[in-house]
């Protein structure tokens, strides 16, 4: 659910910006992208989390996961830092 959420955002926020001439709502739209993916990366975070806890999820899947969690933070704050 949260990946299909994440590419429907990601998708709509594309075409927005690709639209947009640079101005100060397209910039702050694109900050915004920013903080709603790392909330998702959070709520994922999260999930794993309780998952692991349960029993549900074993440690190495866990760390996988995390591992796929923190490249995409690494890659959003590259993409801020370009922008």
């Amino acid at each position: 659910m949260v990946k299909s959420l994440r590419l429907r955002h990601h998708e709509r926020l594309k075409n927005a910006l690709r639209s947009g001439d640079g101005d100060d709502a397209h910039k702050k739209l694109g900050e915004l992208e920013y903080e709603i993916e790392l909330l998702l990366i959070q709520t994922e975070r999260d999930h794993v989390n309780e998952l692991l806890r349960v029993g549900e999820l074993k440690d190495e899947a866990r760390r996988r996961i995390e591992r796929e969690l923190d490249l995409r933070e690494a890659r959003i704050a590259n993409q801020r830092d370009e922008n």
